[in-house]
């Protein structure tokens, strides 16, 4: 596993390395954790609760605003 869920997910502090703020850090974040020479462990019991937005449009928007980090 490379990628972790943004809503969830843990690292430990001693692994952790302040990333720069235009990285994408549930992608990059595992990736780092796997070059320091630790594995990523999936937990299918985890649990996380997101709000959603009732209308799409409002949601997309959101999701562009995530992605494009404004």
């Amino acid at each position: 596993m490379t990628g972790a869920t943004g809503a969830i997910y843990a690292v430990r502090k001693r692994l952790y390395r302040k990333l720069p703020a235009d990285i994408i850090s549930d992608l990059v974040e595992p990736l780092e954790i796997l070059s320091q020479g630790y594995r990523i462990v999936f937990e299918p019991e985890a649990v996380a609760l997101e709000e959603t937005f009732e209308q799409k449009n409002e949601e997309m928007n959101m999701r562009i605003r995530v992605v494009t980090r404004q």
